[in-house]
């Protein structure tokens, strides 16, 4: 027997739209529709669900906290005698590592010797000023990030693959609230905790089932960079789901990894 078929075509409608609900405040909406493309056939019905209106998603785009293992930073106060160029002027404690760029580094001193100003204007300040020192470790940051050479842990050089992902990967800023104080702010994290062969009954976070995403992490990263995210899914085809609420696991796929944002328990 032939199984009934229904095929719709989506048309989306008034984007946009406004919910008035106090003469202050207004909340965007975001309503669609679709109308039946072809009619059901050998006794399937085509009669339901024909429009959708729902709340637009209200969340900041501030990326989260770093963890305090990937990404920390302390305020330290440095004597700056001042410098004609940004690589004459070079940290007085040298780096474990080369720098990351050769123009990073005070070339008189060596490679070791990452640049302490960013700038002209800034490596003409001159006295004891207040600076963020920022450790990070580079794990889990972009995939093959770290690489060994000859037994050694080596940075990557300039313009060698993946060197360029981890740039805009974190930001550190001094704090508006406290003294002496910092915090930074990452789009990658360590690896969420989570289950493999289960899904999760959770609701899912409104607009947020994801398509070909390359990876588990990313789909983790996709969760733990979203305010309204608490729980993810992420499947062997590319397909990654937001969630609402902590995990509740069901039974799924082998190739099905459900967990929690970064640095949360599951």
């Amino acid at each position: 027997m032939q199984r009934a078929l229904l095929r719709a075509q989506v048309h989306r409608h008034a984007v946009g739209a406004v919910e008035h609900v106090h003469p202050r405040v207004r909340r965007r909406r975001h309503p669609r529709s679709r109308t039946i493309a072809h009619q059901a056939a050998h006794g399937g019905s085509c009669n339901d669900h024909f429009d959708e209106n729902a709340g637009c998603n209200e969340i900041t785009c501030e990326w989260p906290k770093c963890h305090d293992k990937h990404v920390k930073c302390a305020v330290v106060s440095k004597t700056f005698t001042g410098c004609g160029t940004v690589h004459a002027c070079g940290a007085d404690v040298q780096s474990p590592n080369k720098c990351h760029l050769w123009s990073d580094y005070d070339t008189a001193k060596g490679e070791q010797s990452c640049h302490k100003c960013s700038s002209i204007a800034e490596c003409a300040i001159e006295g004891v000023h207040k600076t963020i020192v920022v450790q990070h470790v580079r794990d889990h940051m972009c995939p093959g990030c770290k690489r060994v050479q000859n037994g050694v842990d080596a940075v990557y050089e300039q313009n060698e693959g993946p060197a360029s992902a981890l740039r805009n990967m974190f930001n550190c800023s001094f704090s508006k609230n406290a003294v002496d104080q910092c915090a930074c702010r990452c789009k990658m994290h360590p690896p969420c905790a989570g289950k493999a062969g289960f899904e999760l009954t959770n609701q899912l976070v409104f607009g947020n089932h994801w398509y070909n995403i390359a990876d588990r992490q990313t789909c983790c990263n996709m969760c733990t960079n979203h305010a309204d995210c608490d729980a993810f899914s992420f499947t062997a085809d590319g397909q990654c789901k937001l969630f609402q609420g902590s995990a509740v696991y069901k039974a799924g796929a082998a190739d099905t990894f459900s967990g929690c944002r970064s640095g949360d328990a599951c």
